[in-house]
């Protein structure tokens, strides 16, 4: 199964695209969209360091592309 993000960081905004992974899988390992917004929220602010807010609007400048249907936007099935 392969996970694959795109990050764009332009004009204090930043865009992930996860429109390169896998489709979802009938297995504990797919994600709704909440669960890879909250991952997303996790790694920039692993990579902007400590002094970045974990509040406080921080979160408006981050836009998310995960197709319905994929392992990063998994959909009941049917």
């Amino acid at each position: 199964m392969a996970i694959r993000v795109r990050v764009q960081v332009a004009g204090g905004s930043l865009r992930a695209d996860f429109s390169g992974g896998d489709p979802r899988v009938a297995a504990s390992v797919s994600a709704v969209e909440a669960g890879t917004r909250s991952c997303r929220g996790y790694a920039v602010g692993v990579a902007s360091g400590p002094s970045s807010p974990a509040s406080g609007g921080c979160g408006r400048a981050r836009s998310l592309q995960a197709p319905a249907g994929s392992v990063g936007y998994a959909q009941p099935p049917g």
